[in-house]
């Protein structure tokens, strides 16, 4: 049974067009990954992809267990911590403002940056 209902699609959107535009480095995407929670397979299950591609399907695959979705919260809370691009990105003003969208859309959506937890 699930609790944690799933992100909005522009929020998941917005998460996806941060893994492209802050991060340049494959390494960095993963390292950031593992510290939201995302297991090491999953995590590199589609490294081989555009980063586009590789987080929609790591967000997808979340979406299949309760732990899932709270590490797509973690995700969400953990870009929104940023305040600055972690690579030495082309255009680092577009991975700032990707951030800001993100940041505004979590605000219009009235969802905690924070971890949710549920006593179960």
């Amino acid at each position: 049974m699930k609790y944690m209902q799933t992100l909005p699609y522009e929020i998941k959107d917005q998460i996806i067009q941060c893994f492209g535009r802050c991060f340049y480095y494959k390494d960095t995407v993963e390292a950031f990954l593992r510290s939201t929670g995302v297991s090491r397979e999953l995590a590199n299950k589609y490294k081989n992809e555009a980063k586009f591609v590789w987080a929609r399907k790591i967000l997808t695959e979340l979406e299949d267990s309760e732990e899932g979705l709270l590490i797509q919260r973690r995700i969400l809370t953990e870009l929104c911590k940023l305040r600055n691009v972690p690579d030495e990105v082309p255009d680092r003003d577009l991975g700032l403002e990707a951030l800001r969208q993100l940041k505004a859309l979590a605000n219009d959506y009235n969802i905690e940056y924070q971890e949710e937890r549920k006593n179960v």
